[in-house]
């Protein structure tokens, strides 16, 4: 007397698993993974603006092309208020460490006022760039050239950071002051470095 579940049985189940529940589930997963490159793609729809071609004294990065080597992120910082809590900085050189390794990630942050000596640390290594600008060219360069998003006097924001895709356009503002912000944009960062 057999039973139900002989070792033909299990075979010709173990075989039509291998036929048809593999691919179902291959398809289920494929399809979640495509849902949620999506819903990400619709994140970071296209601001459609591209930066302007800088003047930063080094040769890679005066050619328009060096846009579209790497992802960036750019920041103004300097017209900070006194009542922001945000070290847009150190929040940047926090993000830039942690991701450095697995992200071809470059910063550049636009600072008001005149170079010191002491502003940029030999250390710095090549994805870092420092440009120094006076009024009123650093915030005409920002509204202007980037078209920044303004606080209530008609200088840029400062709590933002733009993410600069390989084609060189702005794909996204993001809020440093909000870390709900911070994680969308390195999520944003790390998935278009994919």
């Amino acid at each position: 007397m057999s039973t139900w579940l002989s070792g033909k049985h299990l075979k010709t189940l173990a075989i039509l698993f291998v036929l048809f529940g593999l691919p179902a589930l291959s398809w289920l997963f494929l399809q979640k993974g495509l849902d949620h490159r999506r819903a990400v793609f619709q994140e970071l729809d296209s601001l459609g603006v591209a930066p302007v071609c800088l003047p930063l004294g080094r040769d890679s990065m005066q050619a328009p092309q060096a846009w579209k080597e790497e992802t960036w992120l750019i920041a103004f910082v300097g017209s900070e208020r006194e009542d922001s809590p945000v070290d847009v900085e150190g929040l940047l050189k926090q993000v830039y460490a942690d991701m450095a390794e697995n992200a071809a990630l470059n910063v550049l942050l636009f600072k008001k006022g005149p170079r010191k000596t002491s502003d940029q640390p030999p250390d710095r290594d090549k994805h870092w760039f420092e440009v120094f600008a006076e009024e009123p060219g650093w915030s005409r360069l920002a509204t202007e050239g980037f078209h920044w998003p303004q606080d209530d006097g008609g200088k840029p924001e400062s709590n933002l950071v733009a993410l600069v895709n390989k084609e060189g356009v702005i794909l996204n503002f993001y809020d440093l002051s909000d870390e709900e912000q911070i994680r969308k944009m390195i999520r944003h960062i790390a998935f278009i470095n994919q």
